[in-house]
Formats: structure tokens, sequence, C-alpha cells
């Protein structure tokens, strides 16, 4: 994994249930979880956060595949608070900003 983030500026892809050659077997429930808490296990020892990317149906027997994110806890906690913060929907003037504010205003007394 340090490897793979020093390669990547910080940011690691894990494909679990995919071979190299790209070919999806997908795994089973149990064979991901166990998969997730090792991946996990070793990004938290090294600061770091595992983030779900993508998931994939269920496939025969029940087998999926996924696309796991690893990067510094620093940054994905960065990334969150522009999301939910710091985006233009929540800047003053926005349409968003103003919806909330005029939902706001015709609230009952004391309620707002």
């Amino acid at each position: 994994m340090k490897f793979r983030l020093g390669e990547g500026d910080g940011t690691a892809f894990y494909l679990l249930g995919v071979r190299d050659s790209g070919v999806a077997l997908g795994l089973t429930p149990g064979e991901h979880a166990a998969a997730v808490r090792i991946l996990m296990g070793v990004a938290s020892l090294m600061g770091n956060v595992l983030l779900l990317e993508a998931f994939s149906d269920r496939r025969h027997g029940g087998k999926r595949c996924s696309a796991w994110r690893v990067q510094s806890r620093g940054l994905a906690l960065k990334e969150v608070k522009d999301i939910l913060h710091m985006g233009s929907w929540a800047e003053p003037g926005s349409d968003r900003h103003a919806r909330s504010d005029a939902v706001r205003d015709k609230a009952p007394p004391g309620t707002s």
C-alpha cells in the first residue's frame, strides 16, 4: 500500500474481485468482508482511510466486485468539508441558499 500511495501521489486504488488480467470474477460476501477488513486495517495503521468508489451488482453465486480508494485521512476530510460546507450551493446569494432562507422566513415564530 505504501508503494501504491507513493506512485499515486497519496492516492491508491484497489479492485476487489478483479484479476490482474482484468477478468471480473467477484468475491463472495464473506471474502469481500475479509478483504475490506484487511485493507481498512492497513490503511488505518498508515493514517489513511478506505473509501468505497463503486460496487457491482450481484453476479452468479452472490459474488461482487468493488473499487476502493485509499488516501490520507486529512485529504478525505477536506473533500467532505468542501462538499458539505464550501460548495457553491451554500454560498450566500445562491439559489439554494435563497430557498433555505425563504423556508426559514415562512416558519412559525420560535421554530427556526
